[in-house]
Parts: structure tokens; C-alpha cells; sequence
């Protein structure tokens, strides 16, 4: 006696995957994603020039902390911006104008 048959038992993963389209999975950097790793502070460095502890400072972060897809960043007011990178903050600064 036959077994049953199942609609998708012979299928394999080539043969259920995406239509064979290819399509452009980069995703556009938006205004203020982080750029150079050099122009980042550690917590440490920054917390003095916001005037609190690097404790305080951490929890500010993680309070204002927002995604916007792949990014996490804490925008802490008066053009200071922090970054999640990995498990660490770092702190950009506004550019001062000349």
C-alpha cells in the first residue's frame, strides 16, 4: 500500500526559496548615522564634558535610546548624539562653527 502523498514532502529549499529575483538588500543611511569611529568619545570621556557620571550617563543613554533599523542612537540634546556599537555607547559631539 502507497503512503499518502504530502503536497510539499519532495520539495527542497532551492525549490521554495525567492523566485530567483535578486534584489538590493543595502539600506540607506539616514541623516545622522554614525560615520567615522574617530569621532566618537568613550562614556568615560564623555560624561565629564556633560557635567555627570559615567553611571548617569549610561542610563540616559539607554532611556533615550531609539532604532532606526540597524542603528541605535540616543539623542541627548544640543547636538550630542550617542551610539550603541556592540554592547558600548559612544558619544558624538555637534561640531562647534568656526
Amino acid at each position: 500500500m502507497n503512503a499518502p502523498s504530502v503536497p510539499n514532502a519532495s520539495l527542497t529549499y532551492e525549490d521554495v526559496r525567492s523566485s530567483g529575483r535578486v534584489t538590493a538588500r543595502a539600506e540607506p543611511r539616514t541623516a545622522g548615522a554614525p560615520s567615522d569611529p574617530a569621532d566618537y568619545v568613550t562614556i568615560d570621556e564623555a560624561a565629564p564634558r556633560l557635567a555627570l557620571t559615567p553611571l548617569a550617563l549610561r542610563a540616559r543613554c539607554r532611556r533615550a535610546a531609539r532604532r532606526d533599523g540597524r542603528i541605535v542612537a540616543a539623542h541627548l540634546g544640543g547636538g550630542v548624539v550617542a551610539y550603541k556599537f556592540g554592547r558600548s555607547w559612544r558619544v558624538r559631539f555637534a561640531a562647534s562653527p568656526t
